[in-house]
């Protein structure tokens, strides 16, 4: 275990974290939740999870951290260590399986049944959507201050031809672990938003410019948490907390505006190549797709 977990945190190959993870879970599998509820064990799952739950995202397949079980035995004698972020990744573990389910949506040719699939879909979808909601408020305060932009803030020209950043504040935030949980809980808000939105616009609903704008609204939020994470961010560890709300941003807002998504790609580039290490995982995500609004089966 300790060296299948070496070899993915030391691999090199731009999509080789994938199958890291596959392999990593499926350790996991063979373990069972209840070997993992010792302190270093717990210490490994825990450091593991995001990797694997992004892992079975790109991969459109179901995870063995959905299950209840292993949401909850791990963690049967330090229960104090399933704080926010945790609580976050619990939650963040039941969006594979929305992708999975929506590989296997029936036909277009079969209207009907997929009608009826799409709504499922979307109770489950929103059913998710409504848990990172309660999650949210269990916060109470807000976990970040605003300060003006910096010199670095994409710009755009305003009415007199003069140029104005896009955001006018930025966050900062009390830690780099608030900095993180919000910009994963604004990741996950556009993944299943998007999700949604797709099932909308098949579906030819009247919710798609709410949904829209929730998207926008959490694309932004990443963007404005950006400078506060390239600011603190001190080894690999922080770098590969911040690569999924990256491109969950650049698909919210930075197709539609070219500024924003030349300045998120040029984070990116920053990550996989600067002083804090090389993450050949930044790189893959310069040049994989958006992921498809559009929920038909590819």
């Amino acid at each position: 275990m300790i060296m299948a977990l070496f070899e993915y945190l030391i691999s090199d190959l731009e999509a080789g974290w994938l199958q890291h993870s596959q392999g990593l879970e499926r350790l996991l599998e063979i373990r069972g939740p209840e070997s993992m509820s010792s302190l270093p064990c717990l210490t490994i799952l825990e450091s593991v999870r995001p990797s694997i739950i992004f892992s079975a995202l790109l991969l459109r397949q179901n995870t063995i951290l959905a299950s209840p079980d292993w949401k909850t035995l791990p963690w049967v004698n330090h229960a104090g260590r399933k704080d926010a972020m945790q609580l976050l990744i619990d939650i963040l573990a039941d969006c594979p399986g929305l992708f999975a389910l929506r590989e296997s949506l029936p036909a277009t040719s079969a209207q009907l049944e997929r009608r009826s699939a799409l709504h499922q879909l979307e109770e489950k979808a929103y059913a998710i959507l409504n848990s990172l909601y309660t999650w949210k408020q269990s916060l109470g305060i807000s976990p970040w201050t605003e300060v003006p932009s910096p010199s670095s803030t994409p710009e755009v020209k305003d009415l007199e031809g003069l140029s104005t950043p896009i955001w006018q504040t930025v966050y900062h935030f009390d830690s780099l672990y608030q900095a993180n949980i919000m910009s994963l809980y604004h990741g996950a808000i556009i993944l299943v938003s998007r999700l949604c939105l797709g099932i909308q616009l098949e579906l030819d609903e009247n919710k798609c410019e709410e949904i829209r704008a929730s998207i926008n609204m959490a694309g932004i939020a990443i963007c404005r948490s950006m400078d506060y994470h390239m600011e603190r961010r001190g080894d690999d560890i922080s770098s590969l907390f911040i690569l999924f709300p990256l491109r969950m941003a650049f698909d919210a807002v930075g197709i539609d505006n070219a500024e924003i998504g030349s300045w998120l790609k040029a984070i990116l580039q920053q990550i996989y190549s600067g002083s804090a290490g090389r993450w050949a995982t930044a790189r893959y995500l310069l040049d994989i797709q958006p992921l498809s609004n559009n929920p038909t089966p590819a």
